[in-house]
């Protein structure tokens, strides 16, 4: 073979390989746009059924986890006028973001019909959140747990001092909280006396007949 020969030949290999190659890269780009397409469907009809349930779920109570559930709540308060669910199973948690959402809660009262719903346990702060809502609900094998504030703080005595000012206050916040909810003839010092003496576990029925919930469901 002549050297024109083999240059043509050459450049004709590298000519076709240069088309397999586009060709790949457009097959691989056409896949990639494939698969971000679905991916956005995905994201969206996921987004839309999230829309429509508008129900939030509360676990254990965090500065974290209160900030993620006021952001999704006032997402849905800019959605519409429709009810808004809160679904909790908590173990409690700080009493600082617990009040801070408790008045998140009370607040959207004033636009939605705001449900809250037990769905396991809703214990210590988290007893005090269900008692935010227009409309409290609880499953049949749900439970209320409500106990004073406990604390382990350490330090300085006219800081402990302070600190226990504070603490018998939100006490007496709570007790005020239940109390607005309650039926006859149960009132404050019912409360009072049975979560003084040990944590005081409340099944669905009897939440209901004191009027810490509106239904069983």
């Amino acid at each position: 073979m002549d050297k024109a020969a083999f240059r043509d030949a050459r450049q004709a290999l590298i000519l076709r390989r240069m088309k397999a190659l586009a060709e790949a890269e457009e097959h691989h780009a056409a896949l990639m746009a494939a698969k971000r397409a679905d991916a956005e469907r995905d994201q969206a009809e996921k987004a839309s059924v999230w829309d429509r349930s508008r129900i939030v779920w509360l676990g254990t109570i965090t500065e974290a986890t209160v900030q993620l559930v006021m952001q999704r709540l006032h997402y849905l308060d800019q959605q519409g006028s429709g009810p808004i669910e809160v679904r909790i199973n908590s173990d409690g948690g700080d009493v600082i973001p617990g009040l801070m959402l408790f008045d998140f809660l009370r607040k959207l009262r004033e636009s939605h019909q705001v449900i809250t719903h037990v769905a396991g346990i809703a214990a210590s702060m988290a007893s005090v959140i269900v008692q935010a809502g227009s409309h409290r609900t609880m499953a049949p094998d749900a439970t209320l747990m409500m106990h004073e504030i406990s604390t382990r703080d350490a330090g300085k005595i006219g800081d402990l001092e302070d600190h226990l000012l504070w603490t018998r206050a939100t006490c007496d916040r709570f007790l005020d909280i239940y109390a607005e909810r309650l039926r006859p003839p149960y009132d404050r010092q019912y409360v009072k006396e049975h979560w003084e003496r040990k944590d005081w576990f409340v099944l669905a029925d009897e939440a209901l007949r004191l009027g810490l919930v509106d239904e069983v469901c």
